[in-house]
């Protein structure tokens, strides 16, 4: 089974971001680059993020099903470390790529001194289904609060991003 072009584009930036290493850190005319493998096990993968924790360079890179794992490339041993994981109160089917799950996160803008992480999901409330922006702190989920919550006409159509500003896509299409 071939995977959908969206995917395949998701998964070659986020490797791309975590893999590109310089080969010969001396070239003055040109560098090179070296695509190696440092990560296994990702499963959809759909936002990464950067920043530095006591000096050294971490990425946060989320997965659909409600997961957001932390990379730190010279301690890590290349293993993923789950950061924030959501997987019971989010809706995604990970067989399924879908439009659902955990969208996106972003990092507070002073999230070395407050820890606090904004996300996206998409989510079952009662019989409906809503778009969440919620705030966890401490990467503890049980401190989450909901900020905004926008009902879902259906299950698809929900595209996104949360990077300093909310932006959502809402589209209703009858067809």
């Amino acid at each position: 089974m071939a995977l959908p072009v969206k995917v395949v584009c998701v998964v070659c930036l986020v490797i791309l971001s975590v893999y590109l290493q310089t080969v010969d850190s001396d070239a003055t005319e040109s560098t090179c680059y070296c695509l190696t493998k440092e990560l296994d096990d990702l499963r959809n993968p759909v936002h990464i993020e950067t920043t530095e924790i006591d000096g050294k360079q971490v990425y946060f890179i989320a997965e659909q099903i409600g997961v957001i794992n932390i990379y730190t490339p010279v301690d890590s041993g290349n293993q993923l470390k789950p950061y924030i994981d959501v997987t019971e109160k989010v809706i995604c089917e990970p067989e399924v790529m879908e439009e659902r799950g955990l969208l996106g996160f972003a990092l507070h803008p002073n999230f070395s001194e407050n820890k606090k992480v904004y996300l996206y999901t998409i989510r079952q409330l009662g019989d409906k289904q809503y778009a969440v922006i919620s705030e966890v702190v401490n990467q503890d989920v049980q401190t989450e609060s909901m900020i905004l919550l926008i009902e879902q006409p259906g299950e698809k159509r929900n595209g996104g991003q949360v990077k300093n500003r909310v932006y959502i896509t809402k589209v209703k299409i009858d067809l």
